[in-house]
């Protein structure tokens, strides 16, 4: 890889920086008046509604924005990337369709008013279904400052929404719930404007583009649902089997993990396009092998400060209520971890368009996660969660290591797995 493929890498990833940091430092902002404002119960219902939209989405698209976004970042033809866009929007009405049928089939039938059927959260899910679609089509255009400037201005619009709805007028949840589909409105206004969204209508659906999107897509919809198992399901078991203030408790600690998950984030959202074009080159070993172990040393200063400061963070930012939840946020990082280990090497198999690799993968450590949940959750409660989701995306990133040497060679750098073992033995017995 030429020195400019690094610094494209750099130049992106400063500018998806700039999007994504401003976007958490505002959330992180925002945390004190939500742990404030909502008890850790009233917390977990909206958590638990934020991340059942998460499942719906790929569910019901089949995840066909990941796939516009694919097929258009090496295809240069016009006509042919108006057909990817066409093809994209048919799935999508679809989608929509369907969520709306089922929608109003649910608030018929079933009886009582529950807010997971209330009218807002159907707007957020239609909403958050057509913004998906036009950030992928930014991303597939390499439009990095739009991709920023967009993020920045969601975040900006959603919490002075937030601040209105929930510290001002105390909505609480229907606060949360309105700011979301303000911002999420407000930023499809704007991607509409900017991506100036014109293409030749008379432009026939194209069947056999149509059949290969969905082959990648479909098992990119089920993975990121196996992935939503073992990073979600979780709460959705706790709500069972552990108190709802406990569930609260885990929640916000997930969410403060959130916050240290940005830095993967940023640097997923360049280097998923370098990782593509460099696939075929030659040096794709050297450059994957750099790339990951670079990676692999910033994280493990992440969790090493996040032993160390996690209680004095909590105690400051989020108040007596939620101080419970920095024994959690260390192992929670550790998950985190893992979880971005295996999305980098999942990358390598996006290039490949071998998708159903990724679903074999995540269906085995789903297995794992779901049943060490089922079994320990009732007995060790939400300390079985965080312990299951660690050691399925352990799994999972080992089985994915294995496997892709049949296409590629990354040198691991053990020393630095031993170092990081060392320091953070080293820094549990100081605290």
């Amino acid at each position: 890889m030429k020195k400019a493929g690094f610094g494209r890498l750099i130049k992106d990833t400063l500018i998806y920086g700039l999007g994504m940091m401003s976007v958490r430092l505002f959330n992180f902002i925002f945390l004190p008046i939500i742990s404030r404002r909502l008890s850790p119960k009233e917390f977990a219902i909206y958590d638990l509604i934020f991340n059942s939209l998460s499942l719906i989405i790929p569910l019901v698209t089949f995840n066909i924005a990941e796939a516009a976004y694919r097929f258009m970042l090496t295809e240069e033809n016009k006509e042919n990337r108006e057909k990817i866009i066409k093809n994209c929007l048919v799935v999508l009405i679809k989608s929509i369709i369907v969520v709306s049928v089922v929608y109003m089939t649910l608030r018929v039938f079933v009886i009582g008013d529950i807010i997971f059927l209330s009218f807002n959260v159907y707007i957020w899910c239609i909403m958050a279904i057509v913004n998906a679609f036009l950030v992928q089509l930014c991303r597939a255009n390499e439009n990095s400052l739009l991709y920023s400037i967009n993020s920045i201005t969601y975040a900006l619009i959603t919490i002075s929404s937030n601040i209105i709805t929930v510290y001002v007028l105390n909505l609480k949840i229907n606060g949360l719930i309105n700011s979301n589909i303000v911002g999420l409105g407000v930023s499809n206004i704007l991607l509409i404007y900017l991506l100036k969204l014109k293409f030749n209508m008379k432009i026939s659906k194209d069947r056999e583009l149509m059949k290969e999107m969905l082959k990648y897509s479909i098992p990119m919809a089920v993975n990121t649902i196996n992935w939503w198992i073992m990073s979600v399901s979780d709460r959705f078991l706790s709500y069972k089997f552990v108190s709802v203030n406990e569930l609260g408790i885990y929640s916000m600690a997930n969410k403060v993990v959130s916050i240290l998950a940005v830095i993967y984030t940023v640097f997923y959202l360049g280097w998923q396009s370098m990782s593509i074009k460099v696939f075929d080159k030659l040096e794709r070993d050297v450059v994957y092998t750099k790339v990951f172990n670079g990676l692999v040393t910033i994280f493990m200063c992440i969790i090493i400060m996040s032993v160390f400061f996690s209680d004095n963070f909590v105690a400051i930012f989020l108040g007596e209520k939620y101080y419970l939840c920095y024994k959690f946020v260390p192992v929670l990082a550790l998950s985190m971890a893992f979880q971005n280990f295996a999305s980098f090497y999942g990358t390598i198999y996006l290039s490949l368009k071998s998708t159903k690799t990724l679903l074999y993968t995540s269906i085995l450590s789903t297995i794992i996660n779901v049943s060490i949940n089922f079994v320990f959750l009732r007995v060790y409660g939400i300390k079985a969660a965080v312990i299951s989701s660690f050691l399925s995306f352990f799994i999972m990133w080992i089985i994915r290591v294995i496997d892709s040497r049949k296409y590629i060679k990354i040198n691991i750098y053990i020393y630095n797995y031993v170092l990081f073992a060392i320091s953070l033995v080293s820094f549990s017995l100081l605290k």
